[in-house]
């Protein structure tokens, strides 16, 4: 393989390696050590008041007493299944053939040099470049990828977003009792993302603000979206029909595909609303979102998003407990009423069945539905020069800080709004309770949910069994593929496994 099939990083290695004698590595050397580590960076300066959603459950045991693993979500840019299933993604033919991509790219849990079960090259392999001569991206510590992949590399990223961090660490810790899993998540997040989209008195009308970074600024609009943590569970749920790749190996990448949304291959509302199955005639979708492909009859570049199969196939794969569950903390649409949003994968990514947590504050005779209650919250509107000041008391929630929009109210010209009014969820849509908290630069959010739920768009967690989980990390307001993502790491529920969920003994009263 020729050095014009390496990324530039590693073919200014080479020439490193080539040209340069000892002096100059030792040099270099010293430059790495002196480089700012993007982990450190992540600790920002605190600048917010405390936040803190309803406590609707109390976990039972010590989170204290509990190991903490810490898992590196990295920056993807535009890697879809399509791509990395590809020939520019060098190492696609060990995909395909079921190598986990940790094994080349490095391990997800910090402070491990190794993938679990696989010794990692030798000391001196990396420095040889050897194999990383023809592979290139072979990487030991996955954060460099994310590194290379903010930085533009491998043509992935065509709009970037300045100061983007190129990977988040989570710590998670795990527990179970005899009716629920518990987890504990806790990260670096520079402000509280609370507040999702807007609306903004500009003197004559209410218009749509905000939105996330990069197209909100692009605009002219002031950011804002929400944080989330994002959890995908299940078994190994093949990649598509025959393919000995799945969910176990390639984690979240196996729902991610060029037809998503801001992917290279997205289609247009009217194609969308075209099609027999997701457009008008079936499930009414105007974008599309994450899909397994054993849900469609055949694949192409775009990942097959109009090549559905027949509702009764799909339908029987769910009863078969092929697809994915979606755990979704949303910070703004879901956490300031202590709960976590509810969904699974397989041909789209549904919501289960209940009342969602969350609506549209919509325009009646263009005046919003709902305002902030002053006497609550201290004012009808957010003064847009207060809109960071203010942050933490931005949820609009009905019955404790919303009240109908009065008519009457006088409002100055960049008076805002929240665009989404929320309240109390139900059904399936309910199962997942959340605490969370934001405090001097971090997020802490713990999540309970029942083991067997007993709905049939949820996974059964059983003691003793081994999951795959994939974590994902929206912040610094952004949204769809801007995200942060780690590579699968498993959950065992008193089992061996990367993260192991302790059993505790349940509380005789209380939450």
């Amino acid at each position: 393989m020729t050095a014009r099939f390496l990324p530039q990083r590693a073919r200014t290695r080479l020439m490193w390696g080539g040209f340069v004698g000892l002096a100059a590595l030792l040099a270099f050397a010293g430059y790495l050590a002196s480089k700012p580590n993007p982990a450190a960076s992540q600790q920002p300066t605190p600048q917010y008041p405390a936040w803190e959603s309803p406590k609707l459950f109390t976990f039972p045991g010590d989170w204290n007493s509990i190991r903490a693993t810490t898992v590196r979500t990295i920056y993807p840019a535009q890697a879809s299944w399509e791509w990395v299933t590809s020939p520019e993604h060098l190492g696609s033919a060990s995909v395909q053939a079921g190598t986990p991509c940790a094994t080349c790219h490095g391990n997800p849990l910090v402070g491990q040099s190794s993938v679990p079960g696989w010794a990692g090259p030798p000391a001196d392999h990396k420095q040889s470049l050897g194999c990383q001569a023809c592979h290139g991206v072979l990487r030991q510590d996955i954060g460099e990828m994310g590194e290379e992949l903010v930085e533009g590399e491998y043509g992935l990223e065509n709009d970037p977003i300045e100061g983007k961090r190129p990977y988040v660490d989570v710590q998670v810790k795990a527990a179970y009792d005899a009716d629920y899993l518990y987890l504990r998540f806790e990260w670096a997040a520079a402000r509280p993302g609370i507040l999702l989209d807007l609306w903004r008195w500009n003197g004559q009308k209410w218009e749509a603000w905000g939105g996330p970074k990069p197209d909100a600024p692009k605009a002219g609009r002031t950011p804002s979206y929400e944080d989330r943590l994002t959890l995908l569970v299940g078994l190994n749920i093949p990649a598509q029909d025959g393919a000995r790749v799945g969910f176990s190996q390639a984690g979240c990448w196996v729902t991610c595909h060029s037809s998503l949304v801001k992917m290279p291959l997205e289609p247009t509302v009217e194609q969308i609303k075209a099609d027999p199955y997701l457009g008008d005639k079936g499930l009414k979708k105007t974008e599309v979102l994450k899909y397994l492909l054993i849900t469609r009859k055949e694949t192409d570049a775009a990942g097959g998003w109009n090549k559905a199969k027949s509702r009764e196939e799909i339908q029987r794969l769910l009863q078969l407990g092929q697809f994915l569950d979606m755990l979704m903390w949303r910070a703004a649409r879901s956490g300031p009423l202590g709960y976590a949003d509810d969904f699974y994968v397989l041909d789209y990514r549904n919501a289960d069945k209940g009342k969602s947590m969350f609506s549209e504050n919509a325009l009646k005779d263009g005046k919003p539905t709902y305002m902030y209650d002053a006497s609550k919250v201290g004012f009808n509107a957010i003064p847009e020069a207060r809109l960071e000041e203010l942050l933490t008391k931005s949820p609009l929630i009905l019955g404790v800080t919303a009240v109908p929009f009065n008519p009457t109210a006088t409002f100055q010209i960049g008076d805002i709004i929240s665009r989404r009014v929320l309240t109390t969820p139900d059904g399936s849509r309910a199962d997942i309770l959340a605490n969370s908290r934001w405090e001097n630069g971090k997020w802490v959010l713990e999540m309970r949910r029942k083991l067997n739920t007993g709905n049939p768009d949820d996974v059964t967690l059983e003691p003793g069994k081994v999951f795959t989980i994939g974590i994902a990390i929206h912040d610094d307001m952004v949204s769809n593929r801007r995200h942060h993502v780690s590579f699968p790491v498993t959950l065992g529920l008193g089992v061996p496994a990367d993260i192991v969920a302790v059993p505790v003994a349940q509380r005789t009263s209380g939450g």
